[in-house]
C-alpha cells in the first residue's frame, strides 16, 4: 500500500521439491494465497485495493507453468 510492500515471509517449505520450477510454483502458491487473503481483509474493512495485487517472480519455467492452464484450474 502507498506504493510499497505490504507483506513479506520467510520460511523453508513444507514438502520437498523434485526441481526449482516445482518449488518456485509452490511459493507463487503460498504467495496466491497471501495476496487473496489481503484483497479479501481489506475489503472486509472497507477499503477495497484500486488495482491487481503484483507478485514478482524470476523463475521463466515457473512463469510458464503458472500461465499454461493446461495442467490445473
Amino acid at each position: 500500500m502507498a506504493e510499497g510492500p505490504i507483506s513479506w515471509e520467510s520460511k523453508k517449505q513444507e514438502t520437498v521439491a523434485l526441481s526449482t520450477v516445482e518449488a518456485k510454483y509452490m511459493a507463487f502458491s503460498q504467495a496466491t494465497t497471501q495476496a487473496l487473503w489481503i484483497s479479501k481483509y481489506l475489503c472486509e474493512i472497507e477499503l477495497p485495493l484500486s488495482r491487481p495485487i503484483t507478485i514478482y517472480a524470476d523463475n521463466k519455467g515457473s512463469i510458464m507453468h503458472c500461465l499454461n492452464d493446461k495442467n490445473h484450474r
